[in-house]
């Protein structure tokens, strides 16, 4: 005995049809698409005085809102002055120059030294990473995530 092949209804067809669209679209979202979240890693900088350097710069599109997640390792050369650093910011980009909105959040901060500091800001079309050292020779470095939606 033999049985037809099982008929579909246009309605389970169209519900077929807009699943397995939404199921591409979520996987291209978040596989495909290299501007939703990445992670960016700085170049090693070396300090050697308390000015204001910057350890790394993320440029932003034009119509472009982004979401920075920082963490920043600091070690001084030749001594026991370490620290560690996490901060978060909001930047925006639209017709010009990158924006800041609001400041930088500071969720973590230990450091052998209190006079070292870490902070974002904005120059041109980039939110930076700034850091200030001491009089030593302090290396620095960072790794960012960075979650970014087009305007």
């Amino acid at each position: 005995m033999s049985f037809p092949p099982p008929q579909l209804l246009p309605d389970t067809i169209k519900e077929i049809t807009f699943f397995n669209n939404l199921i591409q679209s979520v996987y291209s979202l978040w596989f495909e698409s290299d501007k939703l979240n990445t992670l960016h890693e700085s170049e090693a900088l070396t300090t050697t005085d308390a000015t204001i350097a910057t350890l790394d710069q993320i440029e932003l599109e034009e119509n472009t809102t982004a979401h920075i997640h920082s963490t920043i390792v600091a070690v001084e050369s030749g001594s026991g002055n370490r620290a560690t650093y996490e901060i978060i910011g909001t930047f925006y980009r639209v017709l010009g120059p990158a924006v800041q909105q609001g400041v930088t959040t500071s969720l973590h901060s230990i450091e052998s030294d209190g006079s070292w500091a870490v902070s974002y800001d904005v120059s041109a079309n980039s939110a930076r990473i700034r850091v200030t050292g001491a009089a030593a020779s302090i290396d620095w470095r960072s790794s960012s995530r960075i979650m970014r939606l087009s305007n």
